[in-house]
């Protein structure tokens, strides 16, 4: 079962490690670049909200979660009151386990 963690100075070295397949880089971003794209997006007072994905203690993956309306930047527009899944990556060592189903 996945546990989400939020991401502070213990979770962050495991979190930042995560990678996706090089055929699969066009379509992910690094978490360290979300994670800066969070901060940015927090000072601009978005909500967003980034954890590292856990099966026990070892980190199998990344998401962050937007919520509210926006239309800036490369924030996806979202219903008023609504969350939405802003980023979702699986290791690639992790791929093909049902961590994304999850």
């Amino acid at each position: 079962m996945l546990e989400l963690r939020k991401i502070n100075y213990d979770v962050l070295p495991e979190v930042l490690e995560l990678r996706a397949r090089p055929e699969q880089e066009q379509f992910t971003m690094p978490v360290a670049d979300s994670l800066l794209e969070a901060f940015a997006a927090r000072e601009d007072d978005h909500t967003v909200l980034p954890f590292g994905l856990y099966d026990g203690d070892t980190a199998v993956g990344f998401i962050m979660f937007g919520y509210g309306v926006t239309d800036e930047f490369d924030i996806p527009t979202v219903r008023g009151e609504s969350y939405c899944i802003w980023r979702l990556m699986i290791d690639r060592n992790f791929q093909g386990r049902g961590y994304g189903r999850q």
